[in-house]
C-alpha cells in the first residue's frame, strides 16, 4: 500500500515537474540566457503567426528611414486560443541597427510617429505612451498602445531592450484586463544572465 502510494506522489512529481519545465524556457541571446515563463492557460504557436507578421510589416510601412523589418530572429509566439489576433505574445532579436543610427529615444519615437500615422490614416482613435523601465537589471522601453477600434477596444505593448548587441522585442495584443496582467507580469518576471 505504501509503494503504491509512494509511485502516485513519485508520478505526480514528474508530472509537476514537466509542466514547470515546459511553461518555462530559456533563450539565448549571444552570450545572455533569458528566461521567460509564460503565463498559464497559453500554449506555444508553431507558425510564429506569420500572416499577422506580414500584415503588421504592411502597415508599418513608412518614410522615417527607420528598418522595420530587419534581420530577425522570431525566438517565440504564445497565444492563448487558437486562430486568434488577441492575447498573443511574439518575441524576436533584432540587429540593432535603428538604435545604431538613431539612438533609443529617437527610434522609439520615430515609431511612436509611424504607429499614429498609421492608426489616424485608418481613422482609428489611439492613446500611446512610452516609460523606461527595469527587468531584471536591463533597461526596457515600454510602448503602451490603446486602440479605441469602434468594433473592439484593445491594447498592444511592445517592450524594447539592448540585450548582448541586439535589440530584443517583445510584442502583445491584448483585449482584456485579465490577460493584461498576467501578460505583463510573465514579461516583467523575466531573468537575464
Amino acid at each position: 500500500k505504501n509503494e503504491i502510494k509512494m509511485n502516485k506522489i513519485f508520478l505526480f512529481l514528474i508530472l509537476l515537474l514537466s509542466n514547470i519545465t515546459f511553461a518555462q524556457k530559456v533563450y539565448k541571446i549571444e552570450n545572455i540566457s533569458w528566461t521567460y515563463e509564460m503565463p498559464q492557460k497559453y500554449f506555444y504557436q508553431t507558425d510564429n503567426f506569420s500572416q499577422i507578421v506580414t500584415i503588421g510589416e504592411k502597415f508599418l510601412e513608412n518614410d522615417k528611414n527607420l528598418n522595420l523589418n530587419p534581420e530577425e530572429d522570431i525566438l517565440f509566439s504564445i497565444a492563448k486560443e487558437k486562430d486568434s489576433n488577441f492575447n498573443i505574445i511574439i518575441s524576436s532579436y533584432l540587429s540593432k541597427n535603428n538604435i545604431k543610427k538613431f539612438g533609443i529615444d529617437e527610434y522609439l519615437n520615430k515609431l511612436i510617429e509611424v504607429f499614429k500615422e498609421k492608426y489616424t490614416e485608418l481613422g482609428t482613435p489611439i492613446s500611446i505612451s512610452k516609460e523606461k523601465i527595469e527587468i531584471d537589471g536591463k533597461i526596457f522601453y515600454k510602448i503602451k498602445n490603446v486602440i479605441l477600434n469602434p468594433q473592439k477596444k484593445y491594447t498592444t505593448y511592445m517592450f524594447i531592450g539592448e540585450i548582448a548587441n541586439k535589440e530584443l522585442q517583445i510584442s502583445s495584443v491584448i483585449d482584456n484586463e485579465v490577460d493584461e496582467k498576467l501578460i505583463i507580469e510573465s514579461i516583467l518576471n523575466s531573468k537575464f544572465k
